[in-house]
């Protein structure tokens, strides 16, 4: 018999949304960046400050574009995903 394993599931599941609001984020700076001076160029190394400018250049840019919001969702899925795995893991 096959026996399911919550916390693994939740870790598998945590780790892809990990990747991709990874990669969206990078995907989302090369485009911002694509159009900046070079002066100007938002760093792939950011702190808490420097994520606002991110957004608000990105949307300045992009007003129409769903990539942010979607980096989000998946940033914030990661979180809960995170704090569920630890609950599990206490909990057991």
């Amino acid at each position: 018999m096959i026996e399911f394993n919550l916390q693994g599931l939740i870790l598998s599941v945590g780790a892809a949304f990990f990747f991709t609001a990874f990669c969206l984020f990078h995907f989302m700076i090369c485009r911002v960046n694509r159009l900046l001076p070079p002066g100007e160029k938002i760093p792939h190394s950011l702190d808490a400050g420097k994520g606002n400018r991110l957004a608000a250049r990105y949307k300045a840019r992009y007003p129409s574009s769903i990539l942010y919001q979607l980096t989000l969702v998946c940033a914030i899925s990661v979180f809960v995903l995170a704090l569920a795995f630890v609950f599990l893991r206490f909990r057991s």
